[in-house]
């Protein structure tokens, strides 16, 4: 199972979810460039490049169909596979992801809870990246590309085939309920699950029902 964190990340995003989905798949843990320790250069950021990305790695070892566990940034990069390189994703569970910019929430910009996430995504850039001092060129970077994407329509939805889990926490400060609930109605085939009390950063604030989640997408497969 290839798990791809969200923007701003790394893969320690995951750090309760390893364990339980090594019991029985492989794990292929992956810092978006730019992201963790991975580099990056000067072609603009895009989720069709960083998809880019996770089929090279893929193609590097031999892999040619896996599932996907994408956490926001990490989840669009997922729908991004299935819609354009359906032959190499056999699922995905998503957390928190939109598929359109009409699905974020407006008052993202200013809730306090994800100003934290920001101060904590770069206290874990700081200390492993190749190029500690472009943090904040980094940022901005991102933040570009939040502006302008993803911009997927009803129709690509409609024509994935891999089954989708669209988990979307009910307290969450980024994507609009009621979007994720239409993605996962436009997915073919797809399960919604909007937990209780937990948010943006579900995965976190209760690692043993997303894990409960996880094992019972990867059972289905």
């Amino acid at each position: 199972m290839i798990l791809l964190h969200g923007g701003l990340g790394s893969i320690g995003a995951w750090a309760n979810q390893v364990p339980e989905v090594a019991k029985t798949h492989k794990v292929i843990a992956i810092d978006s460039r730019g992201h963790g320790r991975s580099t990056r250069d000067a072609t603009p950021y895009s989720y069709a490049l960083m998809a880019s990305d996770v089929l090279a790695l893929m193609d590097g070892k031999g892999i040619a169909k896996a599932p996907i566990l994408g956490w926001s940034d990490g989840g669009i990069i997922a729908l991004e596979i299935a819609i354009n390189d359906p032959g190499r994703i056999s699922g995905a569970l998503t957390v928190g992801t939109n598929y359109s910019l009409d699905g974020l929430d407006p008052g993202v910009e200013t809730n306090e809870v994800f100003a934290e996430h920001f101060g904590e995504a770069a206290m874990m850039y700081l200390p492993t990246p190749p190029t500690p001092d472009q943090f904040e060129a980094f940022v901005g970077d991102i933040v570009g590309m939040w502006g302008i994407q993803p911009n997927y329509n009803e129709e690509q939805l409609k024509s994935v085939s891999a089954p989708f889990t669209v988990v979307q926490a009910l307290q969450g400060e980024a994507i609009v309920d009621e979007h994720a609930a239409k993605m996962a109605a436009l997915l073919p085939g797809s399960t919604y699950v909007p937990p209780e009390g937990v948010s943006h950063f579900a995965m976190w604030q209760d690692p043993a029902r997303m894990n409960g989640e996880i094992r019972t997408f990867l059972d289905a497969q």
